[in-house]
């Protein structure tokens, strides 16, 4: 056994035993449907008491579904701030920009609600929630939130920021649906691939598989996106790859049925064949969505699992963390709009 290996599993022996206690807490599948099942946002509330989300949840004031979606977050964000502490000191630059998912999400939120049609003063979040986990751009976002009136007004707000990428956009561009999600996830995922640079070369093993694993998905949404909405997806696409390489360039302008057929060999492509015939018959890219979501929590909870004593443990968690958090907020909007058990369970990504 050589002193690397050795001093690999020094370094996560303690997260390691961490992370064992807090699997404990997490949330089981009965929970969820449990959850779908509530009949009202109050008896949500009610079961989510008997979770590790009850120190949390109890705090509420309003029953509404902005409450407490900045009430599960605040879990999320207490447990990702957790195991960016006990993550050893070579790490550091990974975990800092793996918090940057809490700006993301909260960003996302912002131009969801504008989208929708709120203004800024009216859209209910408690910003307090996100205080020690967003840097000075986004509380310049938020402080600005009073005079906002449209999604324009929030992009404005951005500039001279780490995010003014998005208020250079030519106006065509910010016109594409979903076009600020798509750019602020290429973001992301590209400071989180060239943060494994400063890891060790097994930490950066796993950690490309899977981070790798979610550009490769990004960018072949992307694609299916761009030809869907007749425009070119090559500016949007993630410079990185862990399977597709140079396929990707050949893909591009592709219909769905020619990428199924060229990514034969790769592991995505059981994936979008399941997809196709949902596409082929409503147009919608939906069901290539959840079917990469469940994919990449299959391969996130495996290494959660099985990469003891690696950066794939914390990783694991935080991603099983992540789509937890989803869950919730997913079964509570659904909630409020009343829909039925069963058609709750078909939007949570288990």
């Amino acid at each position: 056994m050589g002193f690397s290996f050795l001093n690999q599993i020094i370094d996560y022996a303690y997260p390691n035993t961490r992370v064992s206690a807090w699997k404990s807490f997490m949330l089981k599948d009965e929970d969820l449907r449990g959850l779908s099942s509530a009949k009202n946002l109050e008896e949500y509330v009610g079961l989510l008491e008997h979770t590790a989300y009850k120190t949390e949840i109890s705090k509420i004031t309003r029953m509404d579904v902005n409450s407490i979606e900045d009430l599960i977050s605040s879990n999320y964000i207490r447990m990702g701030e957790l195991a960016r502490r006990i993550a050893p000191k070579k790490t550091k630059t990974f975990f800092d920009a793996l918090q940057l998912s809490h700006e993301i999400m909260l960003i996302n939120r912002i131009m969801n609600l504008l989208d929708a049609g709120l203004e800024g003063k009216n859209l209910g979040i408690d910003y307090s929630r996100y205080e020690g986990v967003t840097s000075s751009d986004i509380k310049k976002l938020t402080r600005g939130m009073g005079e906002v009136k449209n999604t324009g007004d929030a992009i404005e707000l951005l500039k001279h920021t780490r995010y003014d990428f998005i208020q250079k956009a030519p106006q065509e561009d910010l016109r594409i649906p979903g076009y600020v999600s798509t750019m602020l996830d290429r973001y992301y995922l590209m400071n989180l691939w060239e943060s494994l640079d400063n890891v060790s070369s097994k930490d950066a093993k796993i950690a490309r598989k899977l981070i790798g694993m979610e550009i490769d998905a990004a960018n072949i949404m992307v694609l299916l996106r761009a030809k869907q909405g007749k425009y070119k997806g090559d500016r949007f696409m993630i410079p990185a790859s862990y399977k597709l390489g140079g396929k990707l360039k050949e893909l591009s302008g592709k219909e769905a049925s020619e990428i199924v057929s060229a990514l034969s060999g790769t592991p995505y492509a059981a994936i979008l064949s399941e997809g196709l015939k949902s596409y082929e018959k409503d147009g919608s890219l939906i069901t290539f969505e959840t079917s990469f979501k469940k994919y990449i929590l299959k391969e996130y909870k495996s290494a959660f699992k099985s990469s003891l004593f690696t950066i794939g443990v914390l990783l694991g968690f935080l991603k099983i963390k992540e789509y937890e958090l989803r869950n919730l907020q997913t079964i509570a909007v659904s909630l409020d709009n009343g829909l039925d058990p069963k058609d709750i369970m078909e939007l949570v990504i288990e």
